[in-house]
């Protein structure tokens, strides 16, 4: 009886870790070594090494000898995929002079069929003292929800060293993003000497709003045909590609589709107009002398074709039977909603607004109210999205939140 009684206790206990285990999706830390994991990363890191320059070859080389396998961690990501995180020990620090103070990881990107399709080496600088290993779901947070619970710099360069791109949080808020620009898509703040290109870190600094406040241009250095800016890992060669991450594209294609990007957003937040153009009212019988009566009206035009609709509901009486005359008892807010599209590049969030009409229903009982002003304050944030390789879906431009005023006016004919 005392070992069936001990055989429960186990297989209860054992239950429960499995149940609590299960919960735990986001996050799966690798204890041990997985010798299929590190075969992949292995192979996949080789192939980056095609048509590189002898020293960019040294660099994945040396990341290979230094990645710290037996604490590999999976994270999950958007539309199926997994990313795959890898710290790098303090020994590469040394050997490529980097900051000893970062925190350095392999991120790589695990489509849905299993393969890796993207990856970056990411330099974690900490603020305000804070530890410099990125916690759990982190970079979950920067890739999908632009809120990472971390304070601090995060640099995202190639496994060869090529620097990518550097977001900048605090508080979960993006405070600076930079941008590596060469002559390809900087030409008026570029020089070029022949096959030379000159490459520039520009950095955007965001208000609470995620609006542009300030923007720098940095001059790095010149690079010529076959040779890099420095010797260091961290640097630039001629011929590397920016803004696309590790594992394909060209310097052309990746700023090409990060401009594109970008300009659409920007059409969106400059091109949405407020407005009011009416799309109808609903009349329905309450009793024999009042009615109700909805109105229906563009609030916001929308860039890409798509608008906000705003609901209004509303009582009309009728003061004069033999005039067959109407006038307004009450007007109040309904709500809005969203018809269309915005383009590829943009998603929008909006709220329900505070509407004030032109009249209360204490001025409606004193008086005969022939016309119903409604004035509409109501605010929209744009978000960013991004489809470009191996950038962040969502935050490397803030979300931008804008308010605005629409005022509707409508007579109290039921008509």
């Amino acid at each position: 009886m005392r070992k069936l009684t001990l055989l429960l206790i186990l297989v209860c206990l054992g239950g429960t870790f499995i149940f609590f285990y299960s919960c735990k999706k986001d996050t799966t830390p690798h204890p041990s070594t997985d010798n299929a994991t590190v075969a992949k990363v292995d192979n996949w890191l080789d192939e980056q090494k095609k048509g590189k320059l002898p020293n960019r070859i040294s660099n994945i080389e040396l990341l290979k000898t230094n990645l710290d396998f037996s604490n590999l961690r999976f994270e999950n990501s958007g539309n199926g995929e997994q990313l795959l995180i890898i710290p790098v020990n303090d020994n590469f620090k040394t050997t490529t002079e980097l900051d000893k103070g970062d925190g350095i990881n392999l991120v790589l990107f695990i489509n849905a069929s299993g393969n890796i399709r993207s990856g970056n080496i990411v330099l974690f600088t900490p603020s305000n003292g804070q530890s410099n290993k990125v916690p759990a779901n982190t970079f979950y947070n920067i890739f999908n929800t632009a809120q990472p619970g971390s304070d601090g710099k995060f640099q995202f360069l190639a496994v060869s060293g090529t620097p990518q791109y550097v977001l900048d949080y605090k508080d979960k808020h993006l405070v600076s993003s930079g941008a590596f620009q060469s002559k390809e898509n900087a030409d008026s703040l570029s020089r070029s000497d022949g096959t030379c290109v000159s490459w520039y870190l520009v950095t955007s600094y965001f208000n609470a709003s995620g609006k542009v406040v300030q923007e720098i241009w940095e001059y790095l250095y010149t690079t010529c045909a076959g040779t890099c800016g420095s010797n260091k890992y961290m640097s630039f060669c001629a011929g590397d590609a920016i803004g696309g991450g590790s594992g394909g594209g060209s310097s052309a294609a990746s700023n090409g589709c990060w401009n594109a990007a970008v300009k659409q957003f920007k059409q969106e937040v400059d091109g949405a107009k407020s407005t009011f153009l009416p799309e109808g009212t609903s009349i329905s019988n309450i009793d024999d002398f009042t009615k109700h009566k909805n109105p229906k009206w563009t609030i916001l035009s929308g860039f890409g074709g798509w608008h906000l609709t705003s609901q209004e509901i509303g009582v009309i009486k009728l003061i004069s039977p033999s005039t067959r005359t109407w006038a307004w008892q009450s007007l109040e807010h309904g709500g809005i909603s969203m018809v269309g599209s915005t383009l590829p590049t943009t998603s929008v969030d909006y709220n329900q607004g505070i509407g004030t009409p032109s009249f209360t229903a204490g001025n409606a009982a004193g008086s005969n109210i022939f016309y119903a002003g409604m004035s509409l304050d109501f605010g929209v944030t744009y978000h960013l999205v991004c489809s470009c390789p191996n950038i962040p879906i969502v935050g490397w431009v803030p979300p931008i939140y804008i308010t605005y005023t629409s005022t509707g006016l409508w007579d109290a004919n039921p008509l």
